[in-house]
């Protein structure tokens, strides 16, 4: 649980620092102890309590809703308190307010915080702001107003042709007056009438060109091979550790060492699928991405996971879509088969003491719908009600690669699910779904305190994901029906067997 609480900790300065840099004059070290004051506060709980004992719903849900609207009401104070520049009436000239964006993944964030700026510097000339009518013809988007904010021009009008169409259109009018001077970016407002944001491309700065330029392909390489390398062994061992457990003597026992190989190389299997599904479906959509990278760790289960680093942003919703749902899918397509095989070599056993998710020698399959079912069609009659299984190596990196599928479904942040929910329902939709997956997450952990660092975990990831270039034009049919198809298998994984299941398996 320390182990937990430190990751979880340094993953949170960084999200916070990231969030709230050039927003605001709050501390980021305060915004940090606010955000993690509910782990903490539930870790202590733990420690003092034992780890069988569940936080007491007194304890776990005041911190959880009072501290976000704590962290917000910082945020807030400390972005008033910042010092307005001078301006000097009209100027033609933009001036900095926040900083330039260096990467389009910070040109997106930039455009998102614009309607809470306060001073309105221009980032277009008179001649170039009476030109863009030109751009905007009215049987495509009939432009209103354009709003000037720092770095950015909103315009705002009537849509009056399919998004798509709407988008490629002013996309093509913008590129042939202005070049590449700005990403076009199409989202709705909170109206839910939709407007363009120009923002400065960044890639035109040299200091963007040397953020966002793909670096090439052969450091790509070293850096995914050598990152493979060390985290085959640390899993390796962590394997071994985890099925076997004797004391770690590299030298004398080597057969110890060897034992945790299945398990290794079944949930390197399982993690390049993953990120491959997402490196195909990005190079697909033309999304600039590089080489997949493993995270290795000597704890825990050897490993962090993965990420395929993107590097430019998402142009439409259906690569959003595409590019978490083929990631999510791949790995749950490679742990599915790598678990069958696993249960069938596996040993169905009396219960342990401590029987649950988490303990790979009695793993009492009744705590998933998706466990139970599979467990029951691939051991038969051996498993009944109340048996647990004792899990073969090639099933425990199957069975931990089940899980890691789930909770990259999940409809949060920059999860794969929050870019599906997303692309599916836009902004406001994924807003409120994000939201509610956090106390859906919480309400696990009370009633399964396995899930607890779970729910630390998702407290600190935002509500929604980056938007897209054209972030209003819907998906297809097809799509949404992957869409709903790939919550289905979160809620099957997630929730446990009930009574009726059970008893209508047994």
């Amino acid at each position: 649980m320390i182990v937990w609480l430190v990751l979880i900790g340094i993953v949170a300065y960084f999200i916070v620092r990231q969030s709230v840099s050039g927003i605001t004059r709050a501390s980021v070290w305060v915004l940090w102890l606010v955000m993690m004051a509910p782990a903490l506060i539930w870790t202590a709980w733990t420690l003092a309590n034992g780890p069988g004992q569940p936080v007491p719903p007194w304890l776990a849900l005041p911190p959880f809703i009072a501290c976000p609207l704590i962290y917000v009401w910082l945020v807030q104070q400390g972005r008033s308190a910042r010092p307005q520049q001078p301006t000097n009436g009209d100027l033609e000239s933009p001036i900095s307010v926040l900083a330039d964006p260096s990467s389009p993944a910070e040109a997106l964030a930039l455009a998102q915080a614009l309607g809470s700026a306060k001073i309105s510097p221009r980032l277009l000339d008179r001649t170039e702001e009476a030109s863009l009518q030109d751009c905007f013809p009215w049987s495509v988007f009939y432009l209103s107003s354009v709003e000037h904010r720092p770095q950015a021009a909103l315009c705002y009008g009537q849509l009056r042709a399919e998004p798509a169409l709407a988008y490629r259109t002013v996309c093509d009018k913008i590129r042939q007056k202005f070049s590449d001077r700005f990403l076009v970016i199409f989202q709705e407002g909170q109206n839910g009438k939709p407007f363009f944001a120009l923002v400065p491309n960044p890639q035109r700065t040299p200091l963007g060109q040397a953020l966002s330029k793909e670096p090439p392909l052969w450091k790509q390489v070293v850096w995914s091979v050598g990152l493979l390398g060390l985290s085959l062994l640390s899993m390796t061992l962590m394997g071994a550790e985890m099925l076997r457990n004797p004391k770690l003597d590299l030298v004398r026992d080597w057969a110890f060492i060897q034992s945790g190989a299945p398990y290794a190389i079944g949930l390197l299997l399982v993690l390049g699928a993953h990120e491959l599904g997402h490196y195909w479906a990005a190079k697909r959509h033309r999304v600039s991405v590089s080489l997949p990278l493993f995270i290795p760790i000597p704890a825990l289960l050897g490993t962090l996971g993965a990420f395929t680093p993107l590097r430019s942003p998402m142009p439409h919703r259906r690569a959003m879509f595409d590019v978490g749902f083929w990631g999510a899918i791949g790995g749950l397509l490679v742990a599915l088969p790598l678990l069958v095989w696993g249960l069938a070599h596996s040993t169905v056993v009396n219960p342990l003491p401590g029987s649950g998710l988490l303990n790979w020698r009695s793993i009492d399959p009744s705590y998933s719908i998706a466990l139970t079912l599979i467990s029951k069609a691939t051991l038969g009659a051996a498993l009944t009600p109340g048996k647990a299984i004792a899990l073969h190596p090639i099933a425990l990196a199957g069975y931990i690669g089940l899980w890691l599928g789930a909770f990259h479904l999940l409809p949060l942040g920059s999860l794969d699910g929050g870019r599906i929910v997303r692309a599916m329902l836009g902004t406001q939709g994924a807003m409120l779904v994000g939201h509610i997956t956090r106390f859906a997450v919480l309400a696990l952990a009370l009633a399964r305190s396995e899930f607890l660092a779970l729910a630390l975990l998702v407290f600190f990831l935002p509500a929604i994901s980056q938007p897209a270039l054209d972030d209003v034009t819907p998906l297809d049919d097809r799509r949404d029906g992957l869409g709903f198809l790939a919550l289905a298998v979160l809620v099957l994984v997630v929730l446990p067997a009930p009574r009726l299941l059970l008893s209508w398996l047994s």
